[in-house]
């Protein structure tokens, strides 16, 4: 998890430079949610449709916010942008819907039945929340026991 927050935060700093102050990031990760394993690139399309989506229906500054928690045996996270969600793409953006796909398939593959994905508008946002029920082994925890 730190490897792939790492990456993201470079994307994001890449997209920031071609954004300049049309782009407001938000980056929060409990240390804890770090120590996680999880599968490279598991969020990078998320990051990458919150570019592209927001960017094409937020009128003025793009809001992006990306979190990384741990909770009651879970690892979540929530991308979030500015905008207007919908199943279409928005005027001037094409879209294969790739990446939404592929993490469907890779979360059916690494976290059958131990996963919930949703993506939905929240007053002003679109918001992307994914819970994986992870062993408290996997996010450095210990057991009462040791």
């Amino acid at each position: 998890m730190r490897e792939e927050f790492a990456m993201l935060e470079a994307y994001l700093g890449v997209e920031k430079i071609r954004w300049g102050d049309s782009l407001d990031l938000e980056i929060r990760a409990d240390p804890v949610a770090l120590e996680a394993e999880i599968p490279a690139f598991l969020l990078l399309p998320l990051v990458e449709n919150a570019i592209k989506h927001g960017g094409a229906t937020t009128p003025g500054v793009l809001r992006i916010r990306l979190i990384a928690a741990c909770d009651r045996g879970a690892l979540r996270f929530e991308v979030a942008n500015s905008g207007i969600f919908s199943h279409l793409p928005a005027a001037g953006v094409v879209s294969t819907s790739l990446g939404l796909e592929n993490i469907h398939r890779r979360l059916a593959r690494y976290y059958p039945a131990a996963h919930t994905f949703a993506i939905g508008q929240e007053g002003e946002w679109v918001v992307a929340r994914l819970s994986l029920a992870i062993p408290s082994a996997a996010v450095g925890e210990r057991s009462p026991a040791s």
